[in-house]
C-alpha cells in the first residue's frame, strides 16, 4: 500500500498489504505525520513526512506515476486527518453502504 499526502515523497508498508481489497486510507494527522489504515485498522507505526505544500493538481485514485490500474474503486473520499476512531467509524459505514448497494458487483 502507497500514499502521497501534501508531500513530494510517498510512503509505502512494504509489501505488507497481501490484498487490495478493503478500504485503504491515508491520514496526515499533523505537519510532519502520516498513517496507513486498512480496513479499519493501522497498518503500519507512523511516518515522519513533512508536508511540503498543498496539492495544486487534479486528485488521482488507482495511478501510479504515469501508469492507470485496471481494478475497481467503489468509493474514494478525501478530508481532513481522521483519528483512529473516525477511520473504524468510516470503514463500518462504507463496508454498510457497499453490502446494502452491492456496489462491487455492477
Amino acid at each position: 500500500m502507497t500514499g502521497r499526502v501534501n508531500s513530494a515523497r510517498a510512503i509505502t508498508t512494504a509489501g505488507t498489504i497481501t490484498d487490495s481489497r478493503g478500504h485503504s486510507l491515508v491520514a496526515r494527522t499533523d505537519a510532519n505525520t502520516v498513517r496507513l489504515y486498512k480496513s479499519g485498522a493501522q497498518v503500519a507505526v507512523d511516518f515522519t513526512n513533512a508536508s511540503s505544500a498543498l496539492a495544486t493538481s487534479v486528485v488521482y485514485y488507482l495511478r501510479s506515476t504515469l501508469t492507470y490500474s485496471a481494478r475497481r474503486i467503489a468509493i474514494g473520499h478525501g478530508g481532513a486527518g481522521l483519528t483512529a476512531q473516525q477511520v473504524s467509524d468510516l470503514h463500518i459505514l462504507f463496508s454498510a453502504y457497499i453490502a446494502a448497494t452491492d456496489a462491487l458487483t455492477a
